[in-house]
């Protein structure tokens, strides 16, 4: 597949491998857009009304470290914090999620863009040894008295399965900014993250079927 299209005003991502833009180029297809996905500072320069970005979580390539240095090196650190502060739809996934946050705690404590409150850190010690990362598919949940009304999961089953795969877990400061919840080995944790405009999915939408889609569906029409 073509991934080297030019756009505007589009959904942009940001140091992805050949295998994952065309993996969200297919989903971009599907949901009938007219342009693609293109690794490009003019996206974040131009009156872009939203973003998606995402790396992969494996490897020293996907480190928060590596993944925060990727930003910047590119001039788009202070540009992310702009969208959100102007209060535009931003959804980062993966380890796009964690990059949201105050700190990270992958190979040292690093700072990430601060954007929602809170820290990344690595897995505790699970129930009966189970396996760091999380690989496969897991189930998400509201929490108690949480509604997922107006929200980009507003017309998904209460309880879904996604796809994960990672070993570091997001925790806000803030409970109100838990939208979603996952149990893996007896350990439960937030799997989806909102401040006002701004989400994050610790899960892989793109990789999660007819309910991943519709989740990218519900953020396009939330522009």
């Amino acid at each position: 597949m073509q991934t080297n299209f030019r756009g505007r005003d589009f959904i942009g991502d940001l140091d992805f491998s050949k295998e994952e833009v065309e993996t969200v180029l297919d989903v971009a297809w599907d949901l009938k857009r007219k342009r693609a996905l293109n690794e490009s500072h003019a996206l974040l320069r131009d009156k872009t009304l939203a973003m998606l970005f995402f790396f992969t979580s494996t490897r020293t390539r996907g480190s928060f470290e590596a993944g925060m240095r990727g930003l910047r090196v590119r001039g788009l650190a202070d540009k992310v914090k702009e969208f959100a502060l102007k209060n535009k739809p931003i959804l980062g996934i993966c380890l796009g999620a964690q990059l949201l946050f105050t700190k990270g705690y992958e190979f040292g404590e690093s700072d990430g863009l601060d954007i929602i409150p809170g820290k990344v850190v690595r897995f505790p010690l699970l129930q009966d040894n189970e396996k760091i990362p999380q690989v496969g598919w897991n189930g998400v949940f509201a929490p108690n008295g949480r509604s997922w009304e107006n929200s980009i999961l507003g017309n998904l089953p209460e309880n879904f399965s996604a796809y994960f795969t990672h070993s570091y877990i997001l925790e806000p400061d803030v409970k109100e900014n838990v939208l979603g919840l996952t149990n893996y080995g007896g350990k439960e944790f937030c799997s989806v993250v909102k401040a006002g405009n701004v989400y994050g999915l610790q899960f892989h939408p793109e990789k999660s079927g007819k309910v991943g889609l519709e989740i990218i569906r519900n953020f396009k029409n939330s522009i």
